[in-house]
């Protein structure tokens, strides 16, 4: 029997960030949860702010294909990034005071 957790690539968290806070938040929009729901659209735009700021950048060298992923900060990404700290932080503090 094999590992499930062996193919995941440590590189590309974010995108597991992002599956995964995706399924939460449709479980707890299903569920009827509004603060889980503004967490969980908090992590999800922090996903989908890193997936923008980690674009897959190809090139060639004789022989060889070289593959990059690393940050390479967008306007997009960063305010995907911040809406999704604001949200997280709004949404904590309601659950805290709730």
């Amino acid at each position: 029997m094999s590992n499930p957790l062996n193919g995941i690539d440590a590189d590309r968290w974010y995108l597991v960030w992002l599956a995964v806070s995706v399924v939460l938040l449709v479980a707890s929009i299903a569920a009827d949860k509004p603060l889980y729901a503004g967490l969980c659209a908090g992590l999800t735009a922090i996903g989908m702010g890193e997936t923008i700021n980690h674009p897959l950048r190809q090139g060639f060298v004789p022989g060889y294909e070289v593959t990059i992923r690393t940050r390479s900060p967008k306007f997009l990404g960063w305010l995907l990034d911040i809406v999704g700290v604001g949200l997280l932080c709004w949404f904590t503090y309601k659950l805290a005071v709730a």
